[in-house]
């Protein structure tokens, strides 16, 4: 079931854990030729945020979707470069990549402010 809103906790306290309600990557539905976690499972996970998709961003990536499903948690790589996103999360199941111009203070905020963790990998002089 793919819901559109924000799932309350308590479902949590219902089920005792998320593998009553999620399921496994083969169960889930597939959508653009790619399996991709249900909304439902998305929005009980720890959200995390990876500003820059750069060279020196890679391992990070690479290791950070390797921890996703064990750790629970969906990560969304975002980078000026919407290519290079996409081929840092390669269709992994637990992630997805978005546009961001990290310049644009208005989109840099509503970006983060609907992720848990943010990790930024940008260069030095555009931290702020």
């Amino acid at each position: 079931m793919f819901v559109h809103e924000k799932v309350n906790y308590k479902i949590l306290k219902t089920f005792g854990s998320l593998d009553h309600i999620c399921p496994t990557i083969d169960e889930s539905k597939e959508l653009n030729n790619r399996i991709q976690v249900p909304y439902l499972c998305q929005s009980l996970m720890k959200n995390l945020l990876i500003i820059g998709a750069g060279r020196s961003a890679t391992a990070l990536i690479n290791y950070i979707l390797e921890q996703a499903r064990q750790h629970n948690f969906y990560v969304t790589v975002s980078d000026s470069d919407m290519a290079l996103a996409r081929q840092k999360v390669n269709d992994h199941a637990y992630g997805r990549a978005i546009w961001l111009d990290a310049s644009k203070p208005n989109d840099r905020r509503e970006v983060i402010t609907r992720h848990e963790v943010v990790v930024s990998m940008l260069p030095p002089q555009m931290h702020l």
